[in-house]
């Protein structure tokens, strides 16, 4: 028999019914184009921000743009997002090919913090883009 859990704060607003919330999709699709376009500004790519992998490196910033460009919202910026990714990629993977960097062990084989991560987005950007022998060559 399980309890419900305990509330340290009085609830006053109704519990979600599963219905649809009403979105104005114009201003959050604009919203999230504006805070792409700030990391992109702001985002450095010299290798002290490559440390970290997809989690806090560059290749996060390159994440961020493929998951971006995956969006039926974002068509329009597609070609540019998947640009921009292959752009920080480029950066991350100059990272991983540094030799203190090829010598770590754990950073080889993390995913989301080293470098196992970045081939695998790699990896998955060249396919987008149709460069499937540098696919190939980033899962080798």
């Amino acid at each position: 028999m399980s309890s419900k859990p305990k509330r340290y704060f009085v609830n006053t607003l109704p519990d979600y019914d599963g219905a649809p919330i009403p979105l104005e999709r114009e201003l959050w699709v604009e919203r999230c184009r504006d805070t792409v376009q700030r990391v992109f500004t702001h985002q450095g790519t010299g290798f002290d921000d490559c440390d970290g992998g997809l989690y806090v490196g560059v290749a996060g910033v390159a994440f961020m743009a493929h998951r971006v460009a995956q969006s039926p919202h974002f068509a329009a910026d597609r070609s540019r997002l998947l640009t921009k990714a292959q752009t920080y990629l480029g950066h991350a993977l100059s990272y991983c090919d540094q030799p203190q960097v090829r010598a770590d062990r754990a950073m080889q084989s993390a995913f989301l913090l080293g470098s196992a991560g970045v081939w695998a987005l790699a990896a998955v950007v060249a396919a987008e883009v149709g460069r499937n022998d540098d696919c190939d060559n980033f899962l080798a």
